[in-house]
């Protein structure tokens, strides 16, 4: 048995008076069990579906059920989510009619739930009293064939193997691991019950890949001295968890299969699940790799003027020799990591012996204390004059900045060494480094010259016009005479520096006076003040709609920008002027630029032309296509005009225009106007005429004939580009104007309507579209009262009969006793009833028919009741 079997025989069965509440519960416990042990599932039926149904499909194969012997109120179908038997008076069958495909399964197993209601009778009772389920299988078509597990159930009803008779509490019955080589597999369940108050119940047919899974090989590499392993989670695939393992040692933990590498023995495992013919197996390779020995932590400390040293030596304990070393920097000698503290980084040095994933390690700690770097001696000249000096930056080399100066002077700023030439004394200044035994030092000479006086600086502003001045006399203070001029331009008359502004370029002048690197200076700004550039002057003609102008760019010449404007309006934008001709007045505008005493200007004199009139009208505004408008505008005296009517077409026409529009859409018009003084005006009126689309009329309509009557249609409208309707129904019946119709046809005669749809839009334009109904020829048929269903083959069966225009294909025709029991059914008018109900011919007596029918041209359906009479 199972592990899922025993599971529902055990527990389940103890719970059935609440299985149906639990059901859907039960059957995913049962799938997600299943799929564990049984591999991948081929089939399953659940049976939840509409109750009554004797056949179905799942996964893609079909099913169908018989129950030969069941009478009024028997039964072999679905109800509530099982397949249930109930009062089979004989065997009932349930099989699959297309095949479950098992080609890719070396073993299958097929499992059922089964259950009884009800008092159910053992084998070996009478026959018609024992109950029983049978189940077999076929592989191929080779025949039926019984499961290995069922047993011979005696008796007069039975004499073959059945998988359980007699009262069954709730159970799930399982073939079993069944081996194939097959492609093809069909399925038979039987039940047989012989009580109105005896059911069979089966669900959840289940058909997978039996021998379940254990997974695919893999290998592994494990060090000697790692944690224990679970083989089973090595494993590839998807293995069950339920096998066992066997190997070179005795894995623990069951199927997880715990490996020590500490204690047990390297080689093949192998996992196996199944039993019998249906075991599977998977294997995992062990490799142990050893791992060695790094011995313990070390550090050390090293000045970096120390020998190499060994760091192999430093390790603790008993390191193996074939280690390899990483660290800040590549250690010299292979196992040995020799380090040279005078060209190598200190920090973490790390020893490692094994190799892949075995692998140990250890670590020296190395710190290199340094004797410093005072860096080199040097001399230096200053200034008395000069700013403070850091003797540090005045070392050669890279001298560390950890040091402390002596010297003459106290200096500042520690180890910068700060030397004021004002205050200080000059001489020799040492720079020690380091600490204890490890020191070094450098030393500066400091030597202190005396500048001389340049005075002080200042700024003089001259005329281009001004007579030459001697700079030496605007310098402030007592400045030495002994002195250098340099700037702009050579200078006369030596210290005295004789400025003449009508020549020499104006900018800063520098008076110098000491030697090499004791000299100071002064400066005198020389400002020279032009009488500037006001260009010359001009007139202008503006029109009043232009734009803004500029009435500096108007001058003649080369103007200074810097000037400022003046006249009848407020200029904007400074030197440039900026004119609006729709906000400012004409007149004379005059531009000056004052530097000093200097004054120059021009002037610009700005006439102004009131601009022409561009705008315009039309006679209309919402055309159809091919429809023309009339344009209007009061230049007749202008130069120049131009209109654009929006849809590519143009005119030059001063006055009265047209323009014929032959294309749907929206358009914007403009009007361009040149008067006498060269002036233009434009003006655009946007989406000033509208084409509108052309409406199409159309409408359809379900029905295409109607009979004789009185008769409802519908009209359903498709029309575009209109907003107004009119329908005429073509019987004389007033216009109506709605979007869709529904009309009432009152017909007497045979004839035909035409209905006809205009549809019209905001601009007058229209379209009409028509379609006609025909009236129909009505069904006539004969329908008999009376049969005679005696076997004297003389009116032995009874039907109706039809003439041509009836549509066979939407034909019923019932026939019921008078308790409402249907007796009889048909679709097919040639097929009548031969007066038998279950296979016996039905008593003499009135009975009642029901016919459904439609007519050739109609999708209405027709009804028709009668009786009749049964003679026998």
């Amino acid at each position: 048995m199972s592990i899922v079997e025993t599971y529902f025989n055990n527990s389940l069965g103890k719970l059935n008076p609440l299985r149906n509440s639990i059901k859907l519960a039960l059957s995913i416990i049962f799938l997600f069990i299943g799929s564990q042990i049984n591999g991948q599932v081929l089939f399953q039926e659940s049976f939840n579906v509409n109750d009554g149904m004797t056949n179905g499909s799942a996964n893609g194969v079909n099913w169908s059920s018989s129950c030969p012997d069941c009478v009024s109120g028997d039964y072999w179908e679905t109800k509530n989510g099982f397949f249930e038997g109930r009062d089979t008076n004989g065997e009932a069958v349930w099989e699959n009619v297309s095949p479950i495909d098992i080609s890719n399964c070396g073993n299958i197993e097929i499992n059922f739930d089964i259950e009884s209601v009800g008092s159910m009778e053992d084998c070996n009772t009478g026959c018609n009293s024992v109950d029983w389920v049978r189940f077999q299988y076929n592989i191929d078509g080779t025949g039926w064939t019984d499961p290995s597990n069922s047993y011979m159930c005696a008796g007069q009803c039975a004499g073959f193997n059945v998988v359980t008779s007699g009262d069954t509490p709730f159970m799930n019955y399982t073939t079993g691991c069944i081996p194939t080589t097959g492609s093809n597999l069909q399925i038979r369940i039987s039940v047989q019950a012989w009580s109105g108050s005896e059911y069979w119940r089966i669900d959840d047919i289940t058909v997978s890949c039996g021998g379940g899974n254990a997974g695919t090989n893999a290998s592994i590499t494990l060090c000697n001295t790692a944690s224990s392993t679970n083989l089973f989670n090595e494993l590839g695939g998807n293995p069950d968890n339920n096998g066992t393992w066997s190997g070179p040692s005795m894995l623990t933990n069951g199927n997880s299969g715990t490996f020590d590498p500490s204690t047990m023995t390297v080689g093949t495992y192998t996992y196996t699940v199944g039993s019998g013919n249906c075991q599977t197996s998977s294997t995992v390779d062990v490799t142990i790799n050893s791992t060695g020995n790094t011995g313990t932590n070390a550090s050390i400390a090293l000045c970096n003027t120390a020998s190499s040293t060994d760091l192999f030596n430093e390790l603790g304990g008993n390191p193996d020799n074939n280690g390899t070393w990483t660290g800040p920097s590549s250690l010299n000698n292979g196992n040995l990591g020799t380090f040279d503290p005078s060209t190598m980084t200190a920090g973490t040095y790390t020893y490692t012996v094994g190799s892949g994933s075995c692998q140990a390690s250890s670590t020296v700690d190395v710190t290199v204390n340094s004797t410093g770097n005072a860096g080199t001696n040097n001399t230096i000249s200053l200034c008395d004059v000069d700013l403070p000096v850091d003797l540090f930056n005045q070392l050669g080399g890279n001298p560390d900045n950890n040091g402390f100066w002596s010297g003459p002077s106290a200096l500042t700023n520690g180890n910068l060494g700060t030397f004021d030439p004002s205050t200080m004394t000059a001489g020799t200044y040492t720079y020690t480094v380091g600490s204890g035994n490890c020191q070094t030092s450098s030393t500066v000479a400091v030597t202190v010259n005396t500048t001389g006086n340049a005075g002080t600086n200042n700024t003089v502003t001259l005329c281009s016009n001004a007579a030459a001045i001697n700079l030496h006399d605007k310098l402030g203070g007592n400045p030495d005479n002994s002195g250098i001029w340099t700037g702009p331009s050579n200078l006369a008359n030596g210290s005295s520096g004789n400025f003449d502004p009508a020549a020499m370029n104006a900018g800063i002048y520098t008076y110098t006076v000491g030697t090499g690197n004791c000299q100071t200076n002064a400066s005198v700004e020389v400002i020279i003040n032009p009488t500037g550039n006001a260009g010359t002057g001009n007139t202008l003609s503006l029109c009043d709609n232009t734009s803004s102008v500029n009435l500096f760019n108007e001058l003649g010449g080369n103007p200074d920008n810097n000037g400022v404007w003046t006249g009848p309006s407020t200029l904007t934008n400074g030197n440039s002027g900026t004119f609006d001709p729709a906000t400012m007045n004409g007149g004379v505008y005059t531009y000056t630029i004052e530097n000093g005493n200097c004054v120059a200007t021009s002037t610009v004199s700005v006439t102004l032309n009131n601009a022409p009139n561009a705008q315009f009208s039309s006679n209309k505004s919402t055309i159809c296509a091919n429809e023309e408008v009339q344009f209007s505008s009061g230049n007749i005296n202008s130069v120049n005009c131009f209109w654009d009517f929006g849809d590519g077409n143009t005119s030059t026409s001063c006055n009265n225009t047209s323009n014929l529009y032959s294309t749907e859409g929206i358009y914007d018009v403009s009007l361009t106007v040149t008067d006498l003084n060269g002036c233009i005006s434009s003006h655009t009126e946007s989406n000033m005429i509208e084409v509108l689309p052309t409406p199409k009329a159309k409408f359809t309509t379900e029905t295409k004939s109607i009979p004789v009557g009185e008769v409802t249609v519908d009209f359903i409208n498709q029309s575009e580009n209109a907003n107004t309707y009119q329908w005429n129904f073509g019987d004389e019946s007033p216009v109506e104007s709605d979007f869709d119709a529904i009309h009432y046809y009152t017909v007497s005669t045979q004839d035909n309507f035409i209905i006809t749809l205009t549809a019209t839009n905001n601009a007058g334009c229209s379209d009409s579209f028509s379609i006609q109904i025909d009236v129909e020829n009505e069904v006539t048929y004969f329908v008999p009262n009376a049969f005679t269903p005696n076997g004297d083959f003389d009116n032995e069966t009874f039907k109706p009969s039809f003439n041509l225009d009836f549509k066979p294909d939407s034909y019923d025709f019932l026939i019921y006793n008078r308790w409402g029991e249907l007796l009889f059914e048909s679709h097919d008018p040639q097929v009548g009833w031969d007066g038998t109900y279950l296979n016996n011919v039905v008593q003499s007596g009135t009975y009642i028919w029901i016919m459904r029918f439609s007519n050739e041209n109609d999708i209405n359906l027709f009804t028709e009741k009668g009786s009749l009479t049964v003679i026998k």
